[in-house]
C-alpha cells in the first residue's frame, strides 16, 4: 500500500515539475509584435466599380448568307420567286441515315455507272455511301436532282416558318 502511495506521488511530483516550466516567462517579444501590429493603419480597399449597362443587342443578319457555309451554294433566286413553285416537303416520309448530316459535311468522291443508273459516291461521318437521283441527303430535306462525273447537284427546301419553304441549290464537287 506504501508503495502504491509512493507511485502516485512520484507521479504527482513528475507533473507539477513540468507544469512549472509551462509559465508566462519569455513571451513578452511575442505580446510587443502582436501590439505593433494592431496598431498598424488598416489598408485602403478600393470601391467596387460601377456596373455596366446591359444594352440588347438585336442580331439582324439572320437571312444572311452563313459565313462558314461552302461557297458552292449558288443564292441567285429571290425568296418571292422561290416561293411561288416551292412547295412543303413530305414530312410524315421516313427519314434515311444520310438526313442527319449537314450538306456541307458531305463529299464527293466519286462515281459509279451501269446500264440503269448513274451513282455518286459520298463520303460523310467517315464511311463512304452509294447514292442516285431522287434520295434525300442532309438535314433540310436535300433532294439529289442530278449527277454527273464532276457534280452532284441537291436541291434543298428550307421551311419559311409560314405555308411554304425557300428552295436552295446546293453543288457536291468532285473531290480529288
Amino acid at each position: 500500500m506504501i508503495m502504491i502511495k509512493f507511485k502516485y506521488l512520484l507521479c504527482f511530483g513528475l507533473l507539477s515539475s513540468l507544469l512549472v516550466g509551462c509559465g508566462n516567462q519569455g513571451t513578452s517579444d511575442l505580446e510587443a509584435y502582436v501590439e505593433t501590429v494592431k496598431a498598424r493603419a488598416a489598408p485602403r480597399i478600393e470601391p467596387l466599380p460601377e456596373p455596366k449597362v446591359y444594352l440588347p443587342f438585336s442580331y439582324s443578319a439572320t437571312f444572311l448568307r452563313d459565313p462558314f457555309q461552302s461557297q458552292d451554294v449558288i443564292p441567285d433566286r429571290t425568296e418571292d420567286d422561290s416561293r411561288e413553285k416551292c412547295t412543303l416537303p413530305d414530312l410524315t416520309r421516313p427519314k434515311g441515315y444520310l438526313e442527319g448530316f449537314d450538306i456541307s459535311a458531305f463529299a464527293m468522291v466519286g462515281t459509279i455507272e451501269n446500264d440503269k443508273e448513274y451513282y455518286a459516291l459520298v463520303r460523310v461521318g467517315g464511311s463512304v455511301h452509294l447514292v442516285k437521283v431522287g434520295d434525300y441527303i442532309g438535314i433540310n430535306h436535300g433532294e439529289i436532282m442530278s449527277i454527273d462525273d464532276f457534280r452532284l447537284m441537291v436541291l434543298e427546301k428550307i421551311s419559311n416558318g409560314e405555308e411554304g419553304c425557300t428552295e436552295r441549290p446546293y453543288t457536291l464537287e468532285l473531290k480529288s
